[in-house]
């Protein structure tokens, strides 16, 4: 965990942000001139702790890095210029559910479920009434959300939006929480990145208001298979991340890569760490695991996922999972559940008939 203004000691994951946010700040102050290591002096922040893997910081510490930046650069917009140049992939797992979703609304409903997963305090919520769909954005508590921030996740959701549909979202309106920009020149940014010039300023709540008719729009970039694998794995780094180690979580997120190749090992999870295969041991024998219990949990809830895909068959599973035959992954599954894999898939099916094939191929 970063260290910063105010941080005494490790924050809950809810007052923290993905320290992808922060390092875009910087990044983005760098193109207008100022040096990276000129606002890490100032705000006590260490590069290495931002680009640790998986890194969150306080958000106290995002604030700081966002102020400092804009105070330095002289642009009050500089969390829209970031949302600007923020190259595709750049936020991880969370933009890669939103990319790969089937439709606009689905990706909306991505970022309200998983946004914790960017940043601990922002909730979203989807409206849609009579012919508008409005995005709202608000706090879990009663803190200001700093006006960097919420320009960049508003700018990101445009982009992301035209990005994968290929067409830029019909906008009709904008609500922003912060105060009207002082110059024509900045008004005039923010019309043409949200495509109206209906921006209502000092507003209660930030929000996007749209086309209802563009939720229906299909993602380009849409990948069924990749969507459910990663939101098995979004699932499970939901409830655990208030309370399990940060070094569980990205060996389990290393594992799932390994074992979308069918080839997982201890070897090939340890390089992935940068560890030998002893300290790797060693490592996870301190958090009261093994190589072999984190596995089984990796394999036991890929299988859950993949068997809701009727089009996957039980030997292309095994072969995922690294099994060595249909029987081995019949054997661990009744030890897992009791039942075959089959009778599981049969069982879900009959208590949810239109779930499966309703989302991932009528795109409901």
């Amino acid at each position: 965990m970063a260290s910063g203004p105010g941080h005494t000691a490790a924050p809950s994951f809810v007052d923290t942000v993905s320290a992808r946010i922060p390092l875009l700040a910087l990044f983005t102050a760098e193109r207008h001139g100022v040096r990276r290591s000129e606002i890490l002096a100032a705000t006590g922040v260490t590069y290495e702790a931002l680009m640790e893997e998986d890194a969150r910081v306080d958000k106290a510490v995002e604030r700081a890095i966002w102020n400092e930046a804009v105070a330095r650069t002289k642009q009050p917009l500089l969390g829209l210029h970031a949302s600007r140049i923020a190259a595709p992939g750049f936020l991880g797992l969370p933009e890669l559910l939103f990319t790969s979703a089937n439709t606009l609304r689905d990706s909306i409903e991505v970022v309200e479920r998983y946004m914790p997963l960017v940043h601990g305090r922002v909730s979203v919520r989807l409206e849609a009434r009579g012919d508008e769909a409005m995005t709202r954005y608000s706090l879990s508590d009663e803190a200001e959300l700093d006006r960097s921030s919420i320009d960049y996740i508003l700018g990101c959701m445009v982009a992301m939006g035209r990005g994968c549909t290929g067409r830029r979202p019909p906008v009709r309106r904008v609500a922003l929480s912060h105060a009207a920009p002082r110059t024509s020149e900045e008004r005039a940014l923010l019309t043409r990145w949200y495509g109206t010039d209906s921006i209502e300023f000092g507003a209660a709540a930030p929000a996007i208001v749209l086309d209802a008719g563009a939720l229906d729009w299909p993602l380009l970039t849409a990948s069924p298979r990749l969507h459910r694998l990663l939101s098995s794995h979004a699932d499970q780094l939901m409830p655990q991340l208030h309370g399990r180690s940060t070094f569980l979580l990205r060996a389990r997120q290393h594992l799932l890569a390994e074992l979308e190749t069918g080839r997982a090992s201890l070897l090939g999870l340890a390089r992935r760490l940068s560890l030998g295969e002893r300290s790797l041991q060693r490592r996870l024998a301190a958090e009261g695991s093994s190589y072999a219990e984190l596995l089984e949990e990796v394999r036991r809830d890929l299988a859950l996922s993949y068997l809701q895909d009727p089009a996957m068959g039980l030997s292309e599973i095994a072969f995922l999972l690294g099994y060595s035959s249909q029987q081995s992954l019949d054997r661990a599954f009744r030890a897992w559940t009791g039942r075959a894999p089959g009778r599981w898939r049969r069982e879900q099916s009959a208590s949810a008939p239109g779930r499966i094939r309703g989302r991932w191929e009528n795109g409901a």
